[in-house]
């Protein structure tokens, strides 16, 4: 088997290989491809034409127009959440579509092509949140948006589920893969610019994530289920911020390298754990457009 570069920029739009994973579908000048609030989790990449994104909650406003490459409905198809906008064909189009309920069976029968989707789509979160992360840090300032009540209520919500991930840390497979490190209360796991690329999946105990080396702004609170370093992770840049265990913890430590090799040894697992990641960074990424919009609505007061 041809060894495949798993971390390599990919680009979902211009892949055919990926692209069979989808059907075509045309779609006519004034078409609903997605309603807003309504319960589906299709995922479309646009191959020709042009649609608008329009926020309809209130006052009617065009969000961002989308053209061929460009995709739809990420949020919803990893988080099987309602839709956040509404999106409107303005011209005779064409989009390639992909059903979630399909994602288990293409997992198990194609984890190579599956895996190498999930990765294009864990990139495209984790480009979108670099760029939310230094927009808070920008409007934050000084102030601990983690002690917001609103920000507290979504953050217990994410922490109080049994897992984000579709996986369960103790598989033997997941493991089998992982290094095991027990670690004790203040122990820096994570330093603010480190050159590291690890994934840490919390099995016990309390992680702070702070925004730089000094700061005692908090940006977020991890507990077992949870994980942290994902951006890393996927796109190899340094670490953005300092993470520090709050109480004695065990973590599994991944790295790049063995998921590649978990990738021909059991391509299943690595699909498996890629789509956890996706989901993860897609619940970050509403947490953060929301702690956005409160530091924005904070500094229009």
């Amino acid at each position: 088997m041809t060894p495949i570069n798993l971390f390599e920029q990919i680009d979902i739009s211009r892949n055919s290989n990926l692209l069979e994973l989808f059907s075509l579908k045309k779609t006519k000048k004034g078409q609903v491809l997605v309603k807003q609030n309504k319960k589906e989790s299709d995922l479309f990449v646009i191959r020709k034409g042009k649609f608008s994104v329009i926020d309809e909650q209130g006052k009617r406003i065009t969000l961002a127009m989308l053209g061929p490459g460009n995709i739809v409905g990420e949020m919803s198809f990893l988080l099987d959440t309602p839709r956040s906008a509404t999106v409107i064909s303005t011209l005779d189009g064409q989009v390639y579509a992909l059903s979630r309920k399909k994602l288990p069976e293409l997992v198990e029968k194609k984890p190579v092509l599956s895996s190498q989707f999930l990765m294009g789509l864990c990139q495209l979160l984790t480009g979108r949140l670099r760029e939310t992360d230094g927009m808070q840090n920008l409007l934050c300032g000084d102030e601990d948006f983690s002690k917001m009540e609103q920000v507290q209520k979504l953050a217990k919500e994410l922490r109080s589920r049994e897992k984000i991930c579709n996986l369960d840390f103790d598989e033997p497979d997941l493991m089998e893969i992982c290094e095991i490190r027990q670690v004790k209360k203040h122990y820096t796991v994570v330093g603010f610019s480190e050159k590291s690329n690890d994934l840490f999946l919390v099995k016990k105990g309390l992680f702070r994530i702070y925004s730089d080396p000094d700061s005692s702004v908090v940006l977020a609170e991890y507990g077992p289920g949870l994980m942290f370093g994902e951006l890393s992770f996927i796109d190899g840049n340094t670490r953005s911020a300092r993470i520090v265990a709050e109480e004695p913890g065990e973590i599994l430590k991944l790295s790049r390298k063995v998921l590649e090799i978990t990738l021909t040894k059991n391509p299943v697992m690595t699909a498996r754990l890629l789509l956890s990641i996706g989901e993860f960074l897609a619940e970050r990424l509403n947490l953060a457009n929301l702690i956005i919009r409160l530091l924005s609505e904070n500094d229009s007061i």
